[in-house]
């Protein structure tokens, strides 16, 4: 038989370290790592908009940089949206779906509904206006196979009651001046370098965040506006992060979460598990936060990895926190541990 590795313990000099930092007595049990620089290279402007507001099919709305010829950008090219009048807002409709290497916009930018946005690979969208999504609409990388990104410091807006997405290759990146607005249907983005994020998320709306190995999430997340974001994938972090979700904001299907060396992750509100799941390292619950792992979802523990609570950990039936093989993993208790539900709920190997 299998010998326990999983321990509830209290009493311990961790047990008392990990409580005075969850007070702020002592300082944090790791030390923040600067989230790796990002640098993007989508060059000079090709194309440049001289028009008012109008649509990016006509050519006399634009001109281009060396030969100021009128003519509509193409695949190759950089299109730059700016009228330098900051006492202005242009609007541009994208209403037929269009492939271009990159595009900078400091206007409002409207994708008409079932609209493509194509970039080259390895190209990028940056944008410190607004850029609208209609249902249906999407931006994707058009060829095959460097990552392109959606640079946003300024406001992307869903509107219309369907779908619109951002990824097929196209990774978003967010550090912290960046609007996200989901006014109606949903929204899916895949997430790149993303710090410090609130987006707003109107009620019966939906963001759903994918995740992966090239992610670079950090900083404190959370949600307004009385919708539902939904996270998947795998949730690998650059420096510690901190998650401030109200009950009924997240639907958390992450499957795996590995802070980055010396990093930790810590819920600091209201934490659902809505699938199993994998902490590769240290996990704090902080006191008054609540942590519930849904029916028949488990937790599983990375060698050596401790999970620390100090607010409400609650399992539900046919619940579990368990380890992989084989250096012994923690449950260290300084709050409650609480058990729901009619069927079995096991802490164990």
């Amino acid at each position: 038989m299998k010998r326990v590795r999983i321990r509830v313990s209290v009493g311990s000099s961790f047990l008392a370290t990990v409580a005075l930092f969850l007070v702020g007595v002592v300082a944090p049990l790791t030390t923040p790592v600067d989230a790796p620089g990002v640098a993007y290279a989508a060059g000079p402007c090709t194309v440049n908009w001289v028009g008012g507001d109008g649509a990016w099919s006509t050519a006399s709305n634009w001109s281009d940089a060396t030969t100021s010829a009128a003519r509509v950008p193409g695949a190759a090219d950089h299109a730059c949206i700016d009228d330098a009048n900051a006492a202005t807002s242009l609007t541009i409709t994208i209403a037929s779906s269009i492939n271009v290497a990159a595009i900078t916009n400091a206007e409002t930018v409207v994708q008409a509904p079932s609209i493509a946005v194509n970039l080259a690979a390895g190209g990028e969208i940056t944008n410190v206006g607004t850029w609208r999504l209609d249902t249906g609409s999407s931006i994707a990388r058009g060829t095959c196979c460097t990552v392109a990104r959606f640079i946003n410091t300024g406001t992307l807006d869903k509107i219309g009651t369907g779908n619109a997405t951002i990824n097929s290759g196209i990774r978003y990146d967010d550090t912290t001046t960046g609007n996200v607005t989901v006014t109606a249907g949903t929204l899916n983005l895949q997430a790149g370098n993303v710090t410090d994020w609130t987006p707003t998320v109107a009620a019966d709306t939906t963001l759903t965040v994918g995740f992966d190995a090239t992610s670079t999430p950090s900083g404190t997340f959370d949600a307004v506006g009385g919708g539902t974001v939904v996270w998947t994938g795998q949730f690998t972090t650059t420096a510690n992060t901190v998650l401030s979700f109200e009950p009924g904001e997240l639907t958390n299907n992450i499957n795996t979460w590995t802070p980055a060396p010396n990093t930790t992750i810590t819920n600091q509100s209201f934490l659902p598990f809505d699938t199993s799941t994998t902490f590769v390292d240290g996990f704090v619950n902080a006191i008054g936060a609540t942590a519930v792992l849904a029916p028949s979802v488990s937790v599983t523990l990375g060698s050596g990895t401790i999970l620390a609570n100090a607010g409400t950990w609650r399992l539900d039936a046919g619940s579990s926190i368990g380890d992989l093989c084989c250096t012994d993993a923690r449950f260290v208790n300084t709050g409650t541990l609480d058990k729901i539900g009619t069927g079995n709920a096991t802490i164990n190997s």
